[in-house]
Formats: structure tokens, C-alpha cells, sequence
């Protein structure tokens, strides 16, 4: 299932252990074009995501940068 949505995206990580894997993590989703804003926060291992941008593509990159990453529940 691929979700498009401008506003902003919660997904849950995976692999993160350290403050390394957070500036990873935002680099990647950040080279994204269709990536307005990230925060990726490291207590509660969530990157928020804002922009026009399918929730495949955000995990896609996180995947390729070495983590998991998954939409979050609400």
C-alpha cells in the first residue's frame, strides 16, 4: 500500500542506537526532493516527515541507509 500525503508522516524506527544513526537517518530522508522537514527523534526512535512524499519511499531510504522503519499507529 502506498500513501501520499503532504502533511506529515509518522514512522516508527528500527536499528537506532545512537545519535550517528539519527543524523543517517535525517540525511537520507532529507535527500529525498519530495521531503519538505524531518525530525527524527531518538528517545521515542519516530522520524516525523513532511512533504509530498509516499510513505514507500521515506521506508525505501531508511532501509537503504541501514535502519528499519515502518508507519507508525496511531
Amino acid at each position: 500500500m502506498n500513501v501520499r500525503n503532504e502533511s506529515k508522516q509518522v514512522f516508527d524506527l528500527g536499528k537506532v542506537s545512537c545519535g550517528g544513526c539519527v543524523k543517517s537517518i535525517e540525511e537520507a530522508l532529507n535527500n529525498l526532493p519530495e521531503v519538505d522537514f524531518v525530525e527524527v527523534d531518538f528517545d521515542k526512535k519516530q522520524a516525523s516527515v513532511a512533504g509530498n512524499v509516499e510513505a514507500a519511499v521515506v521506508i525505501n531510504a531508511v532501509e537503504q541507509a541501514g535502519y528499519e522503519a515502518h508507519l507508525a499507529s496511531n
